[in-house]
């Protein structure tokens, strides 16, 4: 047995370890070895493997990237998310009547607001009389919560469903 620490006898011998690299977590391939291939010694010579500096992809032009007054998700079959952002003194444009249980908004009339600009970006996802408002803002357990989301925030995202 070899140790560092202890002179060495003469009936001792040691048996070189070949040293290996292995690839580090910095986006190197896997199957990419860091030194040669071949398990023969590489006699001193010093292996260089010199990785391509890849370039980010470039954004997507801004004309494609759907502003949180354009956006809209469909859900289910009868089910749809938008995102509507308020803007100074434009209202939403709903009346609505509370369903306790489950909780929901029930669309009565849709007025001038947000929702009718909405409504006339968006032809394929109108937002129309007797539609139910499931969710707002990730709010779906009580009518109160739902109320106080639309009154508190700036940007809502409401889970439309239709009738």
């Amino acid at each position: 047995m070899y140790c560092c620490c202890q002179e060495s006898s003469k009936d001792e011998f040691v048996i070189p370890a070949q040293i290996m690299q292995l690839p580090s977590s910095a986006g190197l391939p896997m199957d990419d070895p860091l030194t040669n291939e071949t398990d023969e010694p590489s006699n001193g010579k010093e292996v260089v493997v010199e990785a391509e500096e890849q370039q980010p992809p470039p954004p997507p032009p801004k004309d494609s990237v759907p502003t949180p007054k354009e956006s809209g998700e469909i859900m289910k079959e009868n089910t749809f998310r938008i995102t509507l952002e308020k803007e100074g003194d434009i209202r939403i444009g709903l009346d609505t009547v509370a369903r306790k249980q489950p909780p929901a908004l029930k669309i009565k009339k849709v007025k001038d607001g947000l929702v009718k600009m909405w409504n006339a970006s968006n032809p394929d996802l109108q937002v129309k009389e007797d539609y139910l408002i499931l969710e707002v803002n990730g709010e779906s357990t009580d009518i109160e919560k739902m109320y106080g989301a639309i009154s508190a925030n700036s940007l809502l995202r409401l889970l439309i469903q239709r009738s």
